[in-house]
């Protein structure tokens, strides 16, 4: 199994059990279908309209955003997706209601951001509690570290060394105790600039988040007293969420040939009715999705 179809599959596995009925033997593309029949679509957008209900039902986006990512992704006008999204979150969404609510998935702009960080950070960011994770995938905590530079009028390279330096933080790399000094020397600015920085920071970001922070600096102090470690080289910080969603997921009518036609003999097991849906890989305009099975509710 590619990586792709595994890492949907993983999103599948970690469905509570009725929804991962729901998903496998209700009749819910049938009413899509249905749904779609009536609107003047073109089998593209039809595609990428069925990619985002499986994505809302496996847990990975959230169905409030279902208008957003039918006007990003099918290219549909506002008043057309926020039509559809009703229909559809009243006639497929609504009777798994219940279920979804158990999911904890990343909201739609948070989900292109983890899109974008390079694989060593995602390895790193799996091992984050669920906050630690959301702030750092947040789109608001990078608006709010561009604020702060921008009130001390912080050069680009000085942003960009506060952001990294907030990120090393987040993933327990710089203990907390430390950043006024790290910001002051890496910045190269004064002392009382460095310690007005930190303040807003530690009111903006870090403090809704202090217990977390407090037990990942901990757990990471007892680990280097008891270990030989050398130099911790510094995770890259978050970078900005791109401005278009990724492109590239799997094809629908092929995914889900495979549930209603099973090539198998007897005794299906529900991972390996899964496997067949899923088919051959489907394209819808975001990135291939790189799902981390922490991302749940690591929006």
């Amino acid at each position: 199994m590619d990586q792709t179809k595994k890492q949907l599959k993983d999103a599948f596995d970690k469905l509570p059990e009725k929804l991962r009925q729901y998903v496998v033997v209700s009749d819910w593309e049938n009413k899509l279908r249905d749904i779609l029949v009536t609107q003047n679509l073109t089998e593209e957008q039809k595609v990428e309209i069925n990619n985002e209900a499986l994505l809302a039902l496996l847990g990975v986006t959230d169905p409030d955003d279902l208008a957003l990512a039918l006007r990003t992704t099918a290219k549909l006008s506002d008043g057309q997706s926020e039509q559809l999204a009703q229909e559809i979150g009243e006639k497929i969404f609504s009777p798994a209601e219940d279920e979804l609510l158990e999911l904890d998935p990343i909201n739609i702009e948070d989900y292109a951001a983890y899109q974008a960080l390079p694989v060593g950070t995602k390895e790193a960011l799996q091992k984050l509690p669920d906050d630690l994770r959301k702030i750092i995938l947040s789109t608001e905590t990078a608006d709010k570290i561009q604020a702060i530079g921008q009130k001390y009028n912080l050069h680009i390279d000085q942003m960009g060394a506060l952001d990294e330096e907030v990120h090393n933080v987040l993933f327990g790399v710089s203990s907390p105790s430390k950043l006024t000094e790290q910001i002051k020397n890496r910045l190269g600015i004064e002392q009382s600039a460095a310690d007005k920085i930190t303040y807003d920071l530690n009111e903006q970001i870090f403090l809704k988040i202090r217990e977390s922070l407090q037990a990942l600096h901990e757990t990471n102090e007892a680990t280097e007293a008891n270990e030989a470690i050398g130099g911790v080289e510094p995770i890259p910080a978050s970078p900005a969420p791109p401005e278009t969603l990724p492109t590239d997921l799997p094809n629908r009518d092929e995914i889900m040939d495979g549930i209603e036609h099973p090539k198998d003999t007897p005794a299906i097991k529900e991972d390996s009715v899964f496997e067949q849906k899923m088919g051959k890989l489907f394209r819808i305009p975001r990135e291939e999705v790189d799902l981390d099975p922490y991302l749940e509710k690591p929006k």
